[in-house]
């Protein structure tokens, strides 16, 4: 505020209380002086605080967020520093849960990272057990085998000691066949020859 003007105003303020104080009451000169003083007194004081503000500059500032928040007076211009305050309130609520919702994403992230570790180790460790009872199958399917091989072979073993020892049966039973065979032959020439030799005696007597 140029200081003319502020001048202009405290004498302009001066007159209307004078003219209020004469129409409204019946004091002294004196007492009206006093009232007078007292008001240029804060006058005063409002313009050093006034130019402590920045004087026109502050006004200047003033108008321009007024402008800007499209208010008209000084009750708009607070209902809009409330609602400001509001919606500052609001965006750092906002801000406060999208904080916690960022921690809350980071912490399942790392918990998805330990979990996965601990799957790719347990899925290791399946490996390895499927490859040892794969190689345990392999080598008892081996033994099994093996076992069913030496059973033929035994077997068949014992069917060749068995048919040899059928051989050796059958060709004994020949044998002795045979050997009766012959011995009741001699037998029967022997017997023919005992019988002719007797013909021959009686013939000769």
């Amino acid at each position: 505020m140029p200081i003319n003007e502020g001048k202009w105003i405290v004498e302009k303020m001066e007159e209307d209380v004078l003219e209020k104080i004469a129409s409204n009451t019946t004091c002294s000169e004196q007492t009206k002086s006093v009232v007078v003083e007292q008001l240029r007194q804060f006058s005063e004081e409002l313009r050093i605080r006034w130019s402590a503000l920045g004087g026109v500059t502050w006004m200047k500032s003033v108008m321009n967020v007024m402008r800007a928040l499209d208010v008209e007076n000084a009750d708009d211009l607070e209902r809009s520093f409330v609602e400001m305050r509001s919606t500052n309130e609001c965006a750092e609520k906002w801000r406060n849960k999208y904080e916690m919702l960022k921690k809350e994403l980071l912490d399942s992230q790392n918990k998805w990272a330990m979990e996965k570790e601990n799957l790719k180790s347990a899925v290791r460790e399946l490996s390895k057990t499927a490859g040892n009872l794969r190689r345990r199958a392999e080598e008892a399917e081996m033994t099994a085998t093996a076992a069913k091989q030496g059973q033929w072979i035994r077997k068949n073993a014992d069917s060749s000691s068995n048919e040899s020892e059928t051989s050796e049966e059958l060709l004994s039973m020949r044998e002795r066949i045979q050997g009766q065979a012959s011995w009741k032959a001699r037998r029967s020439t022997e017997s023919r020859i005992s019988s002719w030799q007797a013909t021959q005696k009686e013939d000769k007597r």
